[in-house]
């Protein structure tokens, strides 16, 4: 069984840390970050993520916008 990869995705580096923490500290899984919706876009490009959490206020594009793009 593989690990599950999970992409979080928030401009504030704290709010990112803390989620990793604490999921990693629950489950077994693989934690990849990125610190705005491009970023996240471009990750989820690059990997088969099983899971995103997304912040839907960001500067640049934003989750809802974000969120858009990954499921077109």
């Amino acid at each position: 069984m593989e690990i599950p990869k999970i992409l979080i995705v928030d401009d504030e580096e704290h709010t990112r840390r803390t989620l990793k923490d604490y999921l990693s500290n629950r489950i077994t899984c693989e934690i990849i970050e990125a610190a705005n919706g491009y970023e996240a876009i471009e990750k989820l490009e690059k990997n088969a993520i099983d899971l995103v959490l997304l912040d839907i206020t960001m500067p640049g594009i934003g989750g809802i916008a974000a969120a858009a793009r990954i499921a077109a």
